[in-house]
């Protein structure tokens, strides 16, 4: 199955996303989640750490909606042109994951670049 395939976006982008952090997993770790050896701790742990990330995300764009650094205006705009955008690379990847890769790295950079 491909990724062209799936005609849900959202769960298109889901899947992007998983691949994308599989294989940063694999780099980071160098093998994969269910070769890893860790303890049930262990994981609870990472689980915490990623859910203050989370939080911690949450909060700087509720910071800059109350001092009108956006609006919930420019949020929806930015998150079109985000879903359009990633649409497109998945729609130029043509099914291949490096390819996916690429672009999904390219737009990242991309919007980092935007930001700044």
């Amino acid at each position: 199955m491909s990724l062209r395939s799936i005609k849900d976006k959202i769960v298109r982008r889901v899947l992007c996303k998983v691949i994308k952090r599989h294989r940063e997993g694999i780099y980071r770790f160098g093998t994969p989640m269910d070769k890893k050896v860790t303890t049930i701790y262990q994981e609870l742990s990472e689980a915490q750490e990623e859910a203050l990330d989370w939080i911690n995300y949450i909060e700087i764009v509720k910071y800059r909606m109350e001092n009108n650094m956006i609006d919930l205006f420019d949020c929806e705009m930015v998150r079109r042109r985000m879903c359009n955008e990633i649409t497109r690379c998945i729609t130029d990847a043509n099914g291949d994951f490096n390819a996916l890769e690429e672009n999904l790295n390219s737009l990242k950079q991309k919007s980092a670049n935007e930001l700044r």
